[in-house]
């Protein structure tokens, strides 16, 4: 827990899909087939602690509100609250784990766009 909540940060911003980035889909496992799984938002690697993250649904929209309160939830945790001393490889490894399997917000890594 080397970090404090002070060192990282995210932003709205705009993620360039063809570079690397981890995506969020909202969906549940064994009720949603992983092809209904809505985006939520991009992820860029960060740039001096920041996290740019471009939305990819409507954040006035009442329809989404869930996913996007889960997807606050959770980006603020793994990238900033959890204090990992390098939260872009944690967010790689996260993107592999059980754990990220059986939420409802599922982050996906895309090492080359």
């Amino acid at each position: 827990m080397g970090n404090t909540q002070l060192d990282w940060r995210w932003e709205e911003g705009v993620v360039n899909e063809k570079k690397e980035h981890i995506e969020l889909s909202y969906g549940k496992v064994g009720k949603t087939p992983y092809e209904n799984w809505k985006p939520v938002a991009r992820i860029a690697k960060p740039k001096h602690n920041i996290f740019a993250v471009e939305w990819l649904v409507r954040q006035d929209s009442s329809e989404h509100q869930v996913m996007l309160n889960d997807a606050h939830h959770e980006l603020d945790f793994y990238l900033v609250e959890k204090g990992e001393p390098d939260p872009w490889a944690y967010a790689i490894y996260h993107c592999g784990t059980g754990e990220n399997m059986y939420s409802k917000v599922h982050w996906s890594y895309f090492p080359t766009g």
